[in-house]
């Protein structure tokens, strides 16, 4: 057995706050790990566990220079709702015992709120046409509603797409934010790491 430190008990470790249900707030900054590993095993101990379906989305990142302090080292996937994220891990020092300090950050993918914006938007013109056509053929004397159906339809609709897509991007960070606390806890439990909090920039 593994004489490694548990994670969980750390008091650097994020807590949970109130009900199961409840999510890490946004201001609370994503902590820094102190492995006991060089870089080297940590990514070989880190593919492993993904390959065995406990660590989702983990890839490592091509360091460009030699000295990986500083660089980019793993990703793995933060999960959002209904946008996903990813959580990306920084060698911030390596310790004269050969140990690595790890950082995080998580953001969101940008592709897909991109893509349901252009949706939103495209459909609503086509949403003016489906409603006059439907309209003129339940009342067709009725053309001072029909007629005019671009009018109040974009007035009902239109207003209503900023704010579904603000709402659903904000509600994924927040997601994005506490599943990357999640992989971080899961990162320092395949590598019996030792939490430290995040120095405030």
């Amino acid at each position: 057995m593994s004489d490694a430190p548990n994670p969980a008990a750390s008091s650097n470790a994020p807590q949970p706050s109130g009900s199961e249900e409840s999510i890490v707030p946004l201001r609370v900054p994503l902590p820094e790990l102190v492995a006991p590993y060089g870089l080297a095993e940590v990514e070989a101990r880190l593919d492993a566990a993904a390959r065995r379906g406990r660590l989702a989305g983990f890839e490592t990142i091509g360091r460009s220079q030699p000295d990986p302090v500083g660089q980019d080292v793993f990703e793995a996937s933060a999960f959002g709702a209904p946008f996903d994220g990813v959580l990306i891990a920084t060698c911030e020092q390596v310790l004269p015992d050969g140990g690595t300090v790890l950082s995080f950050r998580a953001h969101m993918k940008p592709l897909m709120p991109w893509v349901v914006a252009v949706v939103l938007v495209l459909t609503v013109w086509p949403g003016v046409v489906v409603t006059e056509s439907m309209l003129a053929s339940m009342f067709p004397t009725w053309d001072w509603l029909w007629g005019t159906t671009w009018y109040w339809y974009l007035a009902l609709t239109a207003p209503f797409v900023p704010w579904v897509l603000w709402r659903s991007v904000s509600r994924s960070r927040a997601v994005i934010h506490d599943s990357a606390h999640k992989a971080v806890a899961s990162v320092a439990k395949e590598l019996g790491a030792e939490f430290r909090a995040a120095a405030r920039a």
